[in-house]
């Protein structure tokens, strides 16, 4: 893979990044190309950037991995983060050689700075902050071209990606520590916490139409659209139960099997 450096304005990055540590990979899309996206990033004073775009088997560099580019909406990711931008648009999806390039170019920055390839580390920028970027771009399908191969069955992966998904929205939403332990760190009650979930699993693919949802979760199970979460949570006790053990515990044991409940109803 060839990387094609730029040159862009040192008021649109920050050199260093501050004594932090990169822990994670933000995907972007540019709803435009890379030539594009080039000329808004060498813009003075555009206050904009991103470490790396692709279009294709084509890569450009804006901003060195030691400087913290401005991608994320929030400096701290910034600081913490590489940020790659992704050609594609509503009404243009990102091509198969874009995926390939970007699976290529993860798992090299993966292995440089020690990142598991998984959900909670690979994101969408709109996990980050309320954005709808990355748009159409698929981040399930990055990371399985990093770790080596086309995007594996869906009935081999689903489970461990949607519980990646969950700890994501968990750790942003400040209900779980961000470090190993993944201890509660807010008191929950068990039926709050099927509300969390639900939430959750509503946002699971931000870039596509929100519905009115809780009238189809009401409706699967059996009430009318009226129906309060405490009388959803008698319906779903076993995944309810779930909750509540995993909550006494203080850790995260447990939600998985809380979580297949919840993918039932949608």
């Amino acid at each position: 893979m060839q990387i094609t450096k730029q040159t862009i304005p040192n008021t649109n990055y920050e050199v260093g990044r501050r004594s932090k540590t990169i822990e994670k990979v933000i995907i972007h899309w540019m709803v435009s190309d890379l030539n594009s996206a080039n000329a808004q990033f060498k813009k003075v004073g555009g206050g904009t950037s991103a470490h790396y775009g692709i279009e294709n088997d084509t890569v450009y560099q804006w901003v060195d991995e030691a400087n913290t580019a401005y991608h994320a909406g929030n400096f701290n990711v910034n600081l913490e983060s590489v940020g790659i931008e992704h050609s594609a648009s509503p009404d243009r999806p990102a091509s198969e050689q874009t995926y390939k390039t970007s699976g290529e170019l993860v798992a090299q920055i993966a292995k440089r700075y020690n990142i598991p390839l998984d959900r909670a580390h690979i994101m969408r920028h709109g996990e980050v902050v309320a954005t709808q970027c990355c748009g159409t771009v698929d981040v399930d399908k990055i990371i399985s071209y990093a770790k080596g191969g086309p995007m594996d069955n869906e009935s081999n992966t689903d489970k461990q990606v949607q519980f990646d998904r969950m700890l994501t929205h968990l750790r942003i939403k400040n209900f779980i520590a961000t470090d190993a332990s993944e201890k509660f760190t807010k008191p929950v009650r068990p039926d709050g916490l099927l509300k969390l979930l639900v939430e959750i699993w509503n946002d699971r693919e931000i870039d596509r139409p929100k519905a009115s949802k809780w009238d189809t979760i009401c409706l699967k199970v059996g009430l009318s659209n009226t129906a309060t979460v405490d009388e959803v949570a008698v319906e779903l006790q076993p995944s309810v139960a779930k909750i509540a053990q995993a909550r006494e515990n203080g850790r995260i044991d447990g939600l998985k099997q809380a979580v297949e409940t919840v993918k039932k109803l949608f």
